[in-house]
């Protein structure tokens, strides 16, 4: 069980990771473009993400009996699932505003 925890860390750590790539390329972009810096949502984002990832890692660090009784609350699921939720959500609209155009680009 502990293995499954780890490897889902991983996943939400590497999720935020590419957010913050790509607010890195959304800011170069942006300044080329001259768009206004929307690009800041994506730290926003990864931001929420980690701070999902924060919580479940310290009910890890906690034990087992910790984890197994906040799982049952409705802040521990708002916290741990809603706030990544959230945060994939801004980041796939960012993204999509930013990004868009290589879409409607055809030959």
């Amino acid at each position: 069980m502990l293995v499954s925890h780890i490897l889902g860390l991983l996943g939400q750590f590497a999720i935020g990771l590419a957010l913050l790539v790509l607010a890195s390329l959304s800011q170069k972009l942006g300044q080329i473009t001259h768009v206004r810096p929307y690009f800041i949502c994506h730290y926003i984002a990864a931001g929420l993400i980690w701070a999902g990832l924060l919580v479940r890692l310290y009910l890890i660090m906690q034990g087992t009996e910790a984890l197994r009784t906040s799982s049952r609350t409705v802040l521990y699921t708002l916290i741990t699932d809603g706030l990544p939720a959230i945060g994939v959500t801004l980041g796939l609209v960012v993204t999509w505003f930013y990004w868009s155009w290589l879409l409607a680009e055809r030959d």
